[in-house]
């Protein structure tokens, strides 16, 4: 099997989730070898950051690699799953901006993107990660857990559990990685009401301010109230996102939001 890069770049715009900035990502074909490298176009010397996991340096609210304090890109997880769950290998993403687009809140657009562009094929072969036997990590604060175990293809189970009346447990599954455009990339990162103002307190999700219906306060735009049964929490909806990205590190209940890149709550 060979490794395979775009056949043509694309490019995405969109608010930062956590910065409120306006970003620009572009997707390029790269050399075989090359893997997912992001580069912080707007930086001097235009620094490249491999995205592997010896340079993750945060994962709250997201995945955040870096090479030095001021050599950082965040919430780059969407990004990440669209290019493996459509088999590319190599890519070289220039951005200008601390974070990646948010765009959705899902996978989706990258997903079509990357398929509008096509694959090109080269002429190395891929190189896999081989699970010979089980591997599990767990946190004790959390008590996430993920247990990897050895299988012919990628597949993933997630359980999702959180201490709430209204949000009760939730499994999904993905059997085969070519059902993650039409299964899993539409699936929306969320939050619980109760978490916003930690949230911003945290300097995080920022934007332009509108008034959020219902809760009379004022909140950065990229936020719109939904309700459980809008994101779908009877079907696995959220279970869905836990498959996404690979993390789930949300708490609390009461009424949900879905962060999207809209600017306006009516």
């Amino acid at each position: 099997m060979k490794q395979l890069t775009l056949a043509k770049p694309f490019t995405l715009q969109g608010k930062g989730l956590h910065t409120g900035l306006n970003i620009t990502a572009t997707f390029n074909p790269a050399a075989e070898g090359t893997g997912y490298k992001i580069q912080r176009v707007d930086l001097e010397d235009r620094p490249i950051i491999p995205a592997v996991a010896e340079n993750v340096v945060a994962t709250s609210r997201g995945t955040v690699i870096g090479i030095a304090p001021d050599i950082t890109v965040s919430t780059i997880e969407h990004a990440m799953a669209a290019l493996y769950a459509s088999g590319i290998d190599n890519v070289l993403i220039s951005v200008d901006g601390p974070e990646m687009p948010i765009l959705d809140g899902s996978a989706a657009i990258y997903t079509h993107a990357i398929a509008q562009a096509g694959l090109q094929e080269q002429d190395a072969d891929k190189e896999f990660f081989v699970v010979r036997h089980k591997i599990e990590v767990s946190d004790p604060e959390t008590g996430s857990k993920i247990i990897v175990l050895p299988d012919e293809e990628f597949t993933a189970d997630v359980m999702i559990n959180f201490d709430s009346p209204v949000l009760h447990n939730q499994y999904a599954s993905l059997e085969h990685l070519s059902d993650f455009a039409d299964e899993i990339a539409a699936s929306r990162t969320f939050v619980f009401v109760r978490e916003i103002e930690q949230l911003l307190a945290a300097n995080l999700i920022k934007g332009d301010l509108v008034v959020t219906s219902g809760l009379g306060g004022y909140y950065p735009a990229g936020l719109v109230i939904g309700t459980v049964d809008e994101v779908r929490t009877d079907d696995g909806g959220l279970a869905r996102y836990a498959v996404l990205t690979p993390r789930c590190d949300l708490s609390d209940l009461r009424d949900l939001y879905i962060i999207t890149d809209f600017d306006v709550i009516e």
